[in-house]
């Protein structure tokens, strides 16, 4: 562990690493182009928020001399939601700044040595979600943001340019609810930004209870314009892509409500996740299910004990067009029916890639790594990498909470 650092960085093996094995939390990936005389192309650096005993710490990790080194920024402050880019001739990483509520935009030299720090927007709430990227055509950073709480958030998109500095504008949502997840990129084929999130509400009490909906839109004469695109169920985790024609497809998680037991007994909560994907044609989106989830139940009197079983994701992202990895479990409960306390489980955990053929999706065995969540993906030079979080040791408390705001063991995987 290195408290600055400077090239060379190089590309690790393929197949598995561990990064950090200490608590880490959302890892942010990128893959650097090559940089004569001491930067490899497609070499990882990872930034990444390590849960300290009093203070959350934003490091970022490189490959080099055979391991995995890291180092710390800015670490009087307590930078958590990272999101970094390569812009082409420096580094960016966007994070909140809890300690002063402030929005922070970090600039880097090509090894990763913080250079700058700005200030972009002060909140009296913090970010809740934070999604990023980059157009090199227009040199155009931008940045959407969700401030507030797990009750009401609003929305904001904040742009950047070597002219014109930051600009933010007033709330694209803030509505009283919630906002769950949001998503944003610049069109492949040039033009506008696509952005799309997803809110609602939560009832919380003995079960869990929501009520989300999805919304799309792109930005014009710089203005936004949103509309519904409607789907059953609960849109929750959300992220954008583009097919190979360019055209914008989604992939989120679609929570479901499952009920068990019977009579006064009975209990409904929003738990289970199936994984959805979706094509845009023309003004409308049509969504297939790629995966389904699925749950169970019996009820047991001598002792009274509700055995539940769920098959379900929490997360899915985009790894190249028309390719998805979804994180899953399969869960075994048993509750006290009287007080809701769970007196025994049993968790298995797995990682998911799937290739769409034809208009559905199927499984593939290309993802051979530790079942993970929070996967940070990129690709260069015809090969894959991710970083992201392990979830072996998950509890069925954090699932039937939706706590999946987690820390653990950092990894990496390529192929």
């Amino acid at each position: 562990m290195i408290e600055a650092t400077a090239p060379p960085f190089e590309v690790p093996p393929l197949g598995h690493q561990v990064v950090n094995p200490q608590d880490c939390q959302l890892p942010s990936l990128v893959l650097m182009p090559e940089i004569e005389p001491n930067i490899d192309a497609g070499a990882p650096v990872i930034a990444y928020t390590a849960t300290e005993v009093t203070v959350d710490t934003l490091r970022l990790a490189c490959y080099r001399d055979g391991q995995w080194e890291s180092w710390s920024v800015m670490p009087e402050r307590s930078l958590i939601y990272p999101q970094a880019l390569w812009l082409g001739d420096e580094g960016v990483i966007i994070a909140f700044d809890m300690a002063s509520s402030t929005l922070m935009d970090l600039r880097f030299n090509e090894g990763w040595l913080l250079k700058s720090s700005t200030e972009i927007m002060n909140f009296l709430n913090t970010v809740l979600n934070c999604a990023i990227d980059y157009d090199p055509a227009s040199g155009e950073l931008g940045v959407a943001h969700v401030h507030g709480d797990t009750t009401n958030g609003a929305l904001y998109s904040s742009s950047w340019t070597e002219s014109g500095g930051w600009e933010t504008g007033t709330p694209l949502h803030n509505e009283g609810d919630a906002v769950g997840g949001v998503t944003f990129k610049f069109d492949p084929a040039g033009g506008d930004p696509w952005l799309a999130y997803t809110h609602g509400t939560t009832e919380t009490g003995d079960t869990i209870i929501l009520d989300f909906a999805l919304e799309t839109g792109r930005r014009s004469g710089g203005n936004w314009s949103f509309s519904p695109a409607n789907h059953p169920d609960n849109p929750l985790l959300l992220n954008l892509g583009f097919d190979d024609q360019n055209e914008p497809e989604l992939v989120f998680t679609a929570m479901r409500d499952m009920t068990v037991g019977a009579g006064e007994l009975q209990y409904t909560s929003t738990v289970l996740g199936d994984v959805v994907a979706g094509t845009k044609s023309g003004t409308s989106w049509s969504f297939n299910r790629a995966y389904e989830s699925t749950s169970d139940w019996s009820l047991t009197l001598i002792p009274p004990l509700l055995h539940i079983t769920i098959d379900s994701s929490p997360q899915a992202i985009w790894t190249a067009p028309g390719e998805l990895i979804y994180s899953e479990f399969h869960a075994e409960v048993d509750i006290s029916p009287l007080t809701l306390e769970i007196v025994d489980e049993s968790i298995e955990v797995g990682t998911q890639y799937m290739v769409k053929s034809g208009s559905t999706y199927q499984n593939s065995s290309f993802f051979t790594s530790t079942p993970g969540l929070a996967f940070s993906w990129g690709r260069v030079g015809g090969k894959h990498a991710c970083a992201y979080i392990n979830i072996e040791d998950l509890s069925a408390e954090q699932l039937l909470s939706g706590d999946l705001l987690r820390a653990g063991e950092l990894l990496y995987w390529s192929k």
